[in-house]
This record gives C-alpha cells, sequence and structure tokens, in this order.
C-alpha cells in the first residue's frame, strides 16, 4: 500500500511549497510542552511558514507563531486535508 503511495507522489512535481502565504493551523498557540496537550481555551492559534511578504527568516516550514483566528490578511492560508477513505 504504501509503495503504490510512493510511486503516486515519485511522479508528481511539487516546487517550492514554502513562502506563499502563512499556513493558519487551528492549534492552540502555547510553548512546546507536549505533542499530546489538550487544547486550552486561550485566543491565539498557530499559523507557520511566512509568505511571499515575510521576512527571508520566516519563509521557512519549521516557523512557527501566532495569531487569533478572527484576523484576515491576503498571506495568510489553509490547507485542507481528510482522511484518506476505506477501500
Amino acid at each position: 500500500m504504501i509503495r503504490d503511495w510512493c510511486a503516486i507522489i515519485r511522479n508528481l512535481t511539487f516546487y517550492v511549497m514554502a513562502g506563499n502565504v502563512w499556513e493558519w493551523c487551528a492549534d492552540v498557540y502555547a510553548a512546546y510542552r507536549s505533542p499530546h496537550a489538550p487544547p486550552t481555551t486561550d485566543d491565539l492559534r498557530v499559523r507557520r511558514g511566512g509568505s511571499w511578504y515575510s521576512m527571508f527568516e520566516d519563509v521557512r516550514t519549521a516557523h512557527r507563531d501566532s495569531c487569533t483566528p478572527d484576523f484576515s490578511i491576503s498571506t495568510y492560508g489553509f490547507r485542507c486535508a481528510a482522511d484518506r477513505p476505506p477501500e
């Protein structure tokens, strides 16, 4: 199964994935403690990656910052994801 998926990925072409828009995440922004820490009621959420309008130090997938869920600007985006349906 994984081999089949890897063959599909190998045939796709991806170009610079970082630097288009910040990726807004629903994860609560907090200090790194545990990857399985329960969410809190804080207003800040995680944004990652930088955008075309960011300083060069921010344009990397590991960069992590915060924003409120109601903040909107053209340099923020989000990634849609879904579980693969059962076969």
